[in-house]
């Protein structure tokens, strides 16, 4: 299990490191509210965006299948706390960075907008 949590890891400090290369500022890694995790809070000029990191070796799950609707709910839920508690005034923004690995090299998948909030 130790196995599968630090291949995690890995994954969201390489979603981490591309988003800062694509001009994002990292606000919050793995963070916990009431029982909820975001893997990833960033921010850029236009939006705060609440990203959710999917680290797979040789998969071939489809990416609808990483963001289940009690997962978005979830997202959306935390994001409504953390934007209410910070005075945030952006847009938000749920995406979906898929690492992939294959071949011993990781392929990054970034998907804007990957779901709608209900608000």
């Amino acid at each position: 299990m130790a196995d599968i949590h630090k291949f995690g890891r890995q994954g969201e400090r390489l979603a981490a490191d591309f988003l800062i290369s694509k001009g994002y500022t990292i606000e919050q890694r793995n963070y916990r509210w009431n029982g909820i995790e975001i893997d990833i809070i960033v921010q850029n000029q236009d939006y705060i965006v609440f990203v959710e990191v999917k680290t797979r070796h040789n998969r071939l799950e489809n990416p609808e299948h990483f963001l289940p609707k009690k997962k978005q709910l979830r997202m959306v839920k935390l994001a409504n706390f953390y934007v209410n508690n910070n005075g945030i005034d952006k847009e938000v923004r749920f995406d979906l960075i898929i690492i992939d690995w294959k071949n011993q090299q990781p392929q990054i998948t970034h998907i804007e907008q990957a779901f709608l909030p209900a608000w």
